[in-house]
């Protein structure tokens, strides 16, 4: 699975993968199916959701700062939204809600 499918494939201790999408890591997963192959498979409510996240990533990020410096949410927006997947498979398995 490419990188831009905006999945994660999380490696389990029973070696079953669980995969976590996280549609706003970015857009250009849309861009191509499942093997790689150039296919626009979103619908344009799906386009309209994921610009409403990035939107909410980018404003939230936009407000902080890191050494006296504004970050620049848009541009930080890949790698915050990165993050944010991770953060999200780290708590599911913290709880066990994944294997």
């Amino acid at each position: 699975m490419r990188a831009s499918t905006s999945a994660l494939l999380v490696s389990q201790p029973t070696r079953r993968p669980a995969i976590l999408t996280r549609c706003t890591l970015d857009s250009n997963g849309a861009k191509f199916d499942g093997i790689g192959n150039r296919f626009n498979w979103w619908t344009k409510e799906d386009y309209k959701k994921s610009e409403a996240k990035a939107k909410a990533v980018v404003d939230q990020y936009s407000k902080l700062e890191y050494l006296g410096q504004k970050i620049n949410g848009q541009r930080t927006l890949p790698e915050n939204n990165v993050d944010i997947a991770g953060l999200q498979v780290a708590l599911l398995r913290e709880f066990s809600l994944i294997e």
